[in-house]
């Protein structure tokens, strides 16, 4: 359909992206990607590896802990492997993570420190095959970029 669509036009072939499914779920990539691995250009998968933004005590000290994100990290070689290895040419992304899920935890992951989980999960992924890091969110919630009052 997408091909028939944009064969008779200059304009570029849009990429087709699937699941974004809440975490890596080993079993159902290896059901699916085989079946779709002649029409998928991407593959995307999201999680929020520091847990709850709110109720968790300990989130300051996993976002400052490097061995605290490497099973999430892990999960992302997994992940690029497991995509390469039914297809060379599909891209596998982070389609969207903020580490901390419920809108994160203000002056935590809204704050100069989350710069530490960011950029590690950032560089790991990369390293590990990702084309796409996708943070939530650039504006609003307590995961934000750049805050919204300034």
């Amino acid at each position: 359909l997408i091909h028939d669509a944009y064969s008779a036009t200059t304009m570029p072939m849009p990429k087709l992206i699937a699941t974004d499914q809440i975490s890596w779920e080993q079993d159902f990539f290896d059901e699916l990607l085989p079946l779709v691995s002649d029409i998928l250009d991407v593959v995307t998968w999201h999680n929020y590896p520091l847990g709850p933004g709110y109720g968790n005590d300990d989130l300051d000290t996993d976002i400052m802990t490097a061995s605290y994100h490497d099973s999430f990290i892990a999960t992302a070689a997994t992940a690029s492997k497991t995509v390469k290895g039914v297809s060379e040419s599909m891209e596998v992304w982070m389609g969207e993570t903020g580490g901390a899920y419920n809108s994160g935890h203000n002056e935590t992951s809204n704050a100069f420190i989350d710069a530490f989980w960011y950029l590690e999960s950032l560089a790991g992924f990369a390293a590990n095959g990702h084309t796409a890091f996708c943070r939530q969110t650039f504006l609003g919630g307590n995961y934000e970029l750049v805050d919204k009052s300034t």
